[in-house]
C-alpha cells in the first residue's frame, strides 16, 4: 500500500509515515524484525524530511542487516539510500562509493520485480543520484554520462515514476551545469509527465529548476513567482530536503534582480535550515552567495572576502570541487579588483589545476579566462610593485635622512 501512496504523494507525507509505523508496529507486536522494505520505507521518509542524522543512524544499522542477508535486492536499496543521504550530507566520497556498489548489485536482480515492491527501477535512480555526487567532486563528463544513461534506462524501461525522478534529476544536474535551456527542456518534460501521472512531489521539485532557467533565459520576475510558488507547494508535501537549495535558486534570482536585503535574507534562512538539518550539499554555494550580495553593498568587501574564503573551506571539506570552483573564481575576481593579481593567479591555478576533465562546461571556461586575464596582468602588476619599491628606497634612503650619501669614482 505504501508504494502507490508514496507515489503519488511523495515519501515524506503523513499517510506515508503511517503505514511504515503501522506496518513497524505489527512487526514488533509479532515479536519479528522490521523486513527492509519497511526499513527502506522509514529512511525515505526520513531522508526527504530532512531528518539526515536519523536517516544515517537507521541506514548504519540496515546495511548490517543486509550485508549479512546477503539478498541483491536489498544491498541495492541500502546502499542507494545511503548513498542518497550522504550526497545531501555533502560527504561526496561515501556517496559515490555506495551508489557505485549499488549500480554493480543491481545488476544481478530483476528490475521488473524490484519497481514492484520499491517503487523505483534500481539501476536508473542510482546511475541519477550518482551523476549529482560526481558533478559536485569535480566529474562534469562522468557525471553526465551517468544522467544519460539513467535517461536512456528510464525511456526503455517505460516505468512513469522513475522516469519523472530521471528527468527532475538530470534538469538539476543541467543546472550544475549552468545550461538554463537545457534545465528549462527536461524539467518542464519532467513537470509534464509527473502532472499526467499525479506524482505532485516530483512536479513541484522540477518547478524550482523550471523558475531559475526562466529566470536565466530573461524571465526574472516569472521565474522568482514559479519558485515562490513551488516552494510553498513542496511545505505541503511534507518535504524538507533541498530546501536550501531551493532557497538558493529563489536567492540568485534576486541577485539578477539587485534585491540585496531580499536575497540576504533568503541565504541566511538557507544556512540556518542547513545547520540544522544537516542537509549541507549546497551549503558552500549558499556562502558564496553570501559574499556576492554582500560585494552589491560595496562597504562590506571584507565581509564578503571572508564569506567567500567560507565557502572555499566548506567545499575542500566535502571534496565538492566544482562548489570549490566557483567559489574561487569569486574570491579572486575579488582580489583582481583590489590588486592582488598574482595571489588570485595562484589560488585559481590550483583549483583549476586539479580538474582533468569538463574543460567546455561553464565554470571551467570561466576559470580559464579569468586565469588568461590574471595571467596579463602579472607583468603590469610585478611592475607597479617594482616602482612602489624603488620609490619607497628613493624616499627613505636621501643624503640627509640617516643614509649614506651615494659612492662618486674617485
Amino acid at each position: 500500500l505504501a508504494v502507490p501512496v508514496a507515489a503519488i504523494k511523495g515519501a515524506a507525507s503523513h499517510e506515508v509515515e503511517l503505514i511504515y509505523t503501522d506496518a513497524q508496529a505489527l512487526c514488533q507486536k509479532l515479536g519479528e524484525p522490521p523486513t527492509i522494505p519497511i526499513l527502506r520505507g522509514l529512511a525515505s521518509i526520513y531522508i526527504t524530511r530532512a531528518r539526515l542524522n536519523d536517516a544515517h543512524h537507521h541506514l548504519q544499522n540496515m546495511l548490517q542487516r543486509v550485508e549479512h542477508l546477503q539478498e541483491p535486492a536489498h544491498v541495492v536499496e541500502a546502499n542507494y539510500a545511503m548513498g542518497t543521504a550522504l550526497f545531501w550530507m555533502g560527504r561526496h566520497n561515501g556517496a559515490c562509493e555506495h551508489l557505485q556498489k549499488a549500480i554493480f548489485t543491481s545488476q544481478q536482480i530483476s528490475s521488473q520485480h524490484h519497481t514492484a515492491q520499491y517503487l523505483q527501477s534500481p539501476r536508473i535512480i542510482c546511475h541519477s543520484a550518482l551523476s549529482l555526487s560526481l558533478w559536485c567532486s569535480g566529474f562534469p563528463e562522468q557525471a553526465l554520462e551517468h544522467g544519460k544513461t539513467s535517461l536512456e534506462l528510464a525511456q526503455s524501461e517505460g516505468h512513469a515514476l522513475s522516469y519523472a525522478y530521471v528527468l527532475s534529476h538530470f534538469s538539476r544536474l543541467q543546472y550544475c551545469l549552468f545550461t538554463p535551456h537545457h534545465t528549462l527542456k527536461y524539467a518542464e518534460k519532467s513537470i509534464q509527465l509527473a502532472t499526467e501521472r499525479e506524482f505532485k512531489y516530483w512536479v513541484v521539485i522540477s518547478q524550482m529548476f523550471q523558475g531559475w532557467a526562466m529566470a536565466e533565459l530573461g524571465m526574472p520576475h516569472k521565474g522568482l513567482a514559479v519558485i515562490s510558488d513551488a516552494l510553498q507547494a513542496y511545505e505541503k508535501t511534507g518535504g524538507r530536503v533541498s530546501s536550501p537549495w531551493f532557497l538558493g535558486l529563489a536567492a540568485k534570482i534576486l541577485l539578477k534582480l539587485n534585491e540585496v536585503e531580499a536575497g540576504l535574507k533568503q541565504v541566511e534562512q538557507a544556512l540556518d535550515i542547513s545547520q540544522t538539518t544537516k542537509d549541507c550539499v549546497y551549503m558552500a554555494e549558499l556562502w558564496r552567495l553570501k559574499g556576492e550580495f554582500l560585494l552589491m553593498q560595496r562597504t562590506q568587501e571584507q565581509t564578503a572576502e571572508a564569506a567567500f574564503q567560507q565557502a572555499i573551506d566548506i567545499a575542500q571539506s566535502q571534496h565538492a570541487k566544482s562548489w570549490e570552483l566557483r567559489a574561487t573564481i569569486s574570491l579572486s575576481r575579488l582580489w583582481q579588483k583590489q590588486g592582488k593579481v598574482a595571489e588570485a593567479h595562484h589560488l585559481l591555478s590550483d583549483i583549476y589545476g586539479w580538474f582533468t576533465e569538463g574543460f567546455g562546461t561553464a565554470d571551467l571556461m570561466e576559470a580559464n579566462t579569468l586565469l588568461n586575464e590574471l595571467a596579463i596582468l602579472l607583468p603590469l602588476a610585478d611592475g607597479m610593485k617594482n616602482d612602489i619599491a624603488l620609490v619607497s628606497i628613493n624616499t627613505q634612503c636621501q643624503p640627509g635622512r640617516g643614509c649614506p650619501a651615494p659612492q662618486t669614482d674617485a
